[in-house]
């Protein structure tokens, strides 16, 4: 586990938020969390498994579109652990226009669903309930959207009644 910098922080005007928010999480939520909780997930650019790990683990999860996620959890159910180094160093292209953004964050929350679905019924028992911070954190926005238009859905339908 390392930190992830951004190869093209100084081009377009998406890009240099993108490296902000790429630093703030690394520092703020994996290191920290790393430090209070000994608890790091995989980065889904870079990251180095032993094979014998891995073959262990089941492989990856094809259906998975977060893998690194969702291997995570696998990882520390297994009892295994995931190391945040901070002195590491990768860097990555990040999108430069808003459609290939929507796009990326549309995969991750598409992925992290999944996984919330893949685990939440076990999600109480795990070895370290902790790790599903990630995919929860992710889907909270939809949730919520889902829970707000589901309220005001509610509030019209019962105001509807009362008008019949």
């Amino acid at each position: 586990m390392e930190k992830v910098r951004t190869i093209n922080r100084d081009r377009g005007y998406l890009a240099p938020f993108i490296n902000i928010e790429f630093i703030s999480f690394q520092w703020l939520m994996q290191g920290g969390r790393y430090r209070l909780f000994n608890l790091s997930t995989l980065p889904g650019t870079n990251y180095v498994i032993w094979r014998k790990v891995l073959d262990k683990a089941g492989r990856f999860d094809e259906d998975a579109i977060a893998e690194d996620a969702e291997l995570s959890i696998r990882l520390y159910e297994m009892g295994y652990r995931i190391k945040f180094i901070p002195y590491a160093v990768t860097w990555e292209q990040e999108p430069e226009d808003m459609r290939t953004f929507i796009r990326q964050r549309t995969r991750w929350v598409q992925g992290m669903t999944y996984i919330v679905r893949k685990f939440l019924r076990v999600a109480f028992q795990m070895r370290n309930r902790r790790i599903m911070f990630d995919p929860v954190l992710h889907v909270q926005p939809l949730l919520r959207l889902f829970l707000r238009a589901h309220a005001l859905g509610r509030h019209r339908h019962s105001g509807a009644a009362r008008r019949h």
